[in-house]
């Protein structure tokens, strides 16, 4: 069988997947659907073929369900983005608009970013992405693909009444759609006003604690995920981001806690 092929994007760097199975394909292409690009050169080459998931001519993993072979292809696929990436600076983070003001989300895995990402975006705000966010001068664009959520953000697909839309991987992850959030809401890019260091707390009560330029310049350099390719290591480009842009350290319990929180603020 003819293997189909999708080129996926991110500021100006691309891979390519190559795939046999039509009904994965169709997968990758609905949840990656706002990453497509016909304009970058591709960098790598990833093909799914009888099961086996590969980067080149390296096997990286088999699977006799191959949707498992997609949260796997979609971690290393990002790994390779950002190694290339030489020209921005790329923070592991999420990206929104709240009122027309760029936010970013930074946190390590597990402190409840993608959830308060899906929160938001309910609310109003947004879409860029909830994991890989480059920013340029007063410029943010986000990786948009579909939001992997765990189980523990199950009330954001109930509350949705869209359970039937999830595509459901191992490890307890869920991939969703963000147009299922709120139809429209997917943006490419964002001038940069707001900087969030969330921490999920189960029962905290919402705790704000304003940063000053060097708290955030100092949190945010643990965030730059591709500081060995840039000049300096993106020093003197993170140190004006953080001297220009507001900056909270957020501990919750509650998503709709910060969304009030915004609001008011």
């Amino acid at each position: 069988m003819a293997l189909k092929g999708l080129t996926v994007g991110f500021v100006g760097t691309a891979v390519t997947i190559r795939c046999d199975d039509p009904a994965l394909f169709a997968l990758i292409r609905r949840y990656f659907q706002y990453c497509l690009t016909e304009n970058d050169t591709p960098v790598s080459q990833y093909y799914i073929r009888e099961n086996s998931l590969y980067f080149g001519d390296e096997r990286l993993r088999t699977a006799v369900d191959p949707v498992c072979l997609l949260e796997p292809w979609l971690q290393h696929m990002m790994e390779q983005l950002i190694t290339a990436n030489d020209q921005h600076l790329v923070f592991h983070a999420a990206g929104l608009t709240w009122q027309d003001q760029g936010v970013l989300l930074c946190g390590v895995s597990g402190s409840g970013k993608s959830t308060l990402t899906a929160v938001l975006t309910t609310a109003g705000a947004a879409y860029l992405s909830d994991e890989m966010v480059a920013v340029s001068g007063a410029q943010m664009l986000g990786f948009s693909r579909s939001l992997v959520l765990k189980e523990g953000s199950a009330f954001v697909w109930q509350e949705g009444a869209f359970s039937e839309e999830l595509l459901a991987l191992p490890g307890g992850l869920f991939w969703l759609r963000p147009s299922l959030l709120r139809p429209d809401c997917v943006r490419q890019t964002a001038r940069p006003g707001l900087i969030l260091f969330p921490r999920y707390e189960d029962g905290a009560v919402l705790a704000v604690r304003p940063l000053s330029p060097a708290e955030t310049f100092y949190t945010l350099m643990q965030h730059l995920v591709n500081a060995r390719n840039l000049a300096q290591y993106g020093l003197t480009a993170v140190r004006q981001l953080a001297q220009q842009t507001t900056a909270y350290q957020l501990t919750y319990g509650n998503a709709p806690q910060v969304v009030d929180w915004l609001a008011d603020l």
